[in-house]
C-alpha cells in the first residue's frame, strides 16, 4: 500500500520471480480510456469508474454483494505496524534488500517450484 511510482510494481514483480508465482499488476486492469486520461494528466472521474462498478454488479460471488462496497471504502485504513501483522519496509532500501526482507518470513514458499 503506497502512492503511485513508489516501486510497488517493481518490487511485486521481483518477489513473484523469487517465489516462482505469477504477478498481477492493478495497472493492467485500467480501461484504455482511463489510461489515456491519466497519460494526459487528468484524473479519472466517478463516471470513468462506472464500468468497473457495473462489472462488479454482474459479478457472482458467494458472499460479497455490491451493497457491502461502500462500507469497505468507509472503513479502509492503513494497518498499524505496532499492533497488526504487517511488514513495514523502508522505501529507500534497494529492491534486492526489500525482496530479502519481504520473503524472509515466507520460508514455506521458497521450496515450491512451479514445475514440480
Amino acid at each position: 500500500m503506497n502512492i503511485s511510482s513508489s516501486g510497488k510494481s517493481t518490487v511485486g514483480q521481483s518477489i513473484a520471480r523469487r517465489l516462482y508465482v505469477p504477478f498481477f499488476d492493478g495497472d493492467s486492469y485500467h480501461p484504455t480510456a482511463n489510461v489515456e486520461k491519466m497519460r494526459a494528466g487528468i484524473l479519472p472521474t466517478d463516471e470513468d469508474r462506472c464500468p468497473w462498478l457495473e462489472r462488479m454488479t454482474r459479478r457472482q460471488h458467494e458472499y460479497m454483494p455490491i451493497s457491502l462496497l461502500d462500507s469497505q471504502f468507509a472503513t479502509l485504513e492503513a494497518p498499524d505496524p505496532h499492533s497488526e501483522n504487517v511488514l513495514v519496509v523502508p522505501i529507500a532500501d534497494s529492491v534486492e534488500k526489500l525482496i530479502q526482507t519481504m520473503t524472509k518470513p515466507l520460508t514455506h514458499f521458497k521450496s515450491f517450484k512451479r514445475w514440480q
